[in-house]
């Protein structure tokens, strides 16, 4: 099975491989969003979004990278999810 590596610019810093990957299910014919490798503790790999479409599988790749390497957007998101409407 092909495995798609994903690259994120950091600026004027080496190219890293991204910790979360989006897989093809061939037999349910979706993508599922994981992470690459299992936690510290030895626990599974962490699942995003499970059986979604390719361009909703794109959009979560996106939003988590931004999470994770963008300190501006994950303090704008912080306060937004703890708005209560």
């Amino acid at each position: 099975m092909k495995e798609n590596i994903v690259y994120v610019y950091m600026g004027n810093r080496k190219k890293k491989p991204f910790p979360i990957e989006k897989i093809y299910i061939r037999r349910r014919k979706c993508y599922t969003v994981r992470s690459k490798k299992k936690d510290q503790s030895g626990k599974s790999r962490k699942v995003y979004s499970k059986c979604t479409s390719k361009t909703k599988a794109k959009k979560q790749m996106r939003l988590l990278a931004a999470l994770i390497y963008n300190p501006k957007f994950r303090k704008s998101f912080k306060n937004k999810k703890n708005i209560k409407k």
